[in-house]
């Protein structure tokens, strides 16, 4: 296949290519995904009594959605977190009202491989007197158990939505009402639907053959990135090949990351070169086991106009962030630039 037909073809791809999502404050952190938190906020919500003001907004969506009782809305106490089991398993979110509880287990990026029957027979020691609701909410659709009803967030916040209307119309505008939109928004963006729609299935069958060899290109490409971001950090006085050495990482939507290592940095710290999926290059540098007396001495080296960002890792672990360039020469220099500091600074 010809250059100017995988052209074409890149051409015709770039319709197909699926928006940026919108960015929340959940999402930001890297942590958006994280189930914890999720239940936590998630406790904090379906609380009628909790400061939000939301009363039963999202416990009464909770029970419509999942089929359950519309009476199962009187709380009695805070909804419990990570109530342990007999067996010491942890069952996820846990509310009860006079006549009934409800269990919830929370699955976000994970399949629903739970001690459901330690569960099970928790619940029914200690609320035998009790009707008792079990919910598995996930982001896909399960097939939980018998007695469990599966319930998915896109239909849970399906129905929140419909209810949210009638608060938003009898209540002032407030802080948690921005709080509850960026935690929905978090959880919609898990719920994306897949990626693979008819169209790019299409586009994909058709175009097999030119597809394969672009990403041997972009194999090829990463290579000889790795190639060269090596020689940046090699000295003419090193003796042997591995001096130096590479790694490759994959960085989920924000790109590859290519770790470039010399043996006298102590084999873990690194130059990172991150190669975003919009074609920017970004260096950042991982400095590891630094004690904090020697942090000021490795930041007075570093920190310039071009890595004003400074944070900590695992306690020892400091970061320096984050140079930014289109030209790959330039991103190379810098690679080059920096690797002496590091050499300066071990060295000393």
């Amino acid at each position: 296949m010809t250059d100017e037909q995988l052209e074409e073809i890149l051409k015709e791809s770039r319709r197909l290519t699926i928006p940026a999502v919108e960015k929340n404050i959940f999402s930001i952190g890297g942590r958006g995904h994280y189930e914890n938190p999720i239940s936590d906020l998630l406790a904090f919500f379906l609380d009628v009594h909790e400061i939000h003001g939301f009363g039963d907004l999202v416990l009464r969506s909770l029970n419509e959605a999942a089929g359950l009782s519309s009476d199962d809305i009187d709380l009695i106490a805070t909804p419990q977190r990570e109530v342990q089991t007999t067996d010491e398993k942890r069952i996820d979110i846990l509310f009860e009202g006079e006549r009934y509880v409800t269990m919830i287990e929370n699955k976000i990026r994970h399949w629903a491989a739970n001690p459901f029957g330690s569960y099970d027979a928790y619940l029914n020691e200690k609320y035998h007197n009790k009707r008792i609701n079990r919910v598995l909410l996930s982001i896909r659709k399960e097939t939980p158990p018998e007695g469990w009803v599966s319930l998915t967030y896109k239909n849970l916040l399906a129905r929140i939505r419909e209810n949210l209307g009638d608060y938003i119309i009898k209540n002032p505008y407030s802080k948690w009402l921005v709080l509850f939109r960026e935690f929905l928004l978090n959880i919609e963006q898990e719920c994306e639907p897949d990626p693979m729609t008819n169209e790019r299935f299409e586009f994909a069958y058709k175009n097999y053959q030119a597809i394969y060899e672009l990403q041997k290109i972009a194999i090829g490409y990463i290579d000889e990135l790795l190639k060269r971001g090596l020689d940046a950090i090699r000295l003419d006085s090193d003796t042997e090949e591995s001096a130096v050495f590479s790694k490759k990482q994959v960085w989920g939507e924000h790109g590859t990351a290519l770790l470039f290592h010399r043996k006298n940095w102590g084999g873990q710290s690194n130059i990172t070169l991150l190669l975003s999926p919009t074609g920017l290059f970004l260096v950042r540098l991982y400095v590891y086991d630094i004690q904090d007396c020697d942090v000021p001495k490795l930041r007075e080296m570093i920190v310039n106009d071009k890595y004003m960002k400074f944070w900590t890792e695992s306690k020892t672990i400091r970061c320096f962030g984050d140079f930014e360039n289109s030209k790959l020469d330039a991103i190379l220099k810098e690679i080059q630039e920096v690797a002496q500091i590091l050499n300066s600074y071990y060295s000393s």
